[in-house]
């Protein structure tokens, strides 16, 4: 699970980096390199949703 973690402190660290440098962010993105998020990948939708009211936005490579 070591991946999940890292992705998860990745997205952390730098969204509260863009709200503590104030800028102006409606939709962050994070690339996946398989073809579908998980369900604890897309809950993280919320997270960030409802910390800092952007909609982030999962995109995950082409087959």
């Amino acid at each position: 699970m070591a991946g999940w973690e890292d992705w998860q402190a990745k997205l952390a660290e730098d969204s509260e980096k863009i709200s503590q440098h104030g800028h102006l962010c409606n939709k962050p993105s994070f690339l996946l390199l398989r073809l579908r998020p998980t369900a604890t990948e897309r809950d993280m939708i919320g997270n960030i949703r409802s910390r800092y009211s952007w909609e982030l936005e999962i995109m995950a490579r082409n087959a």
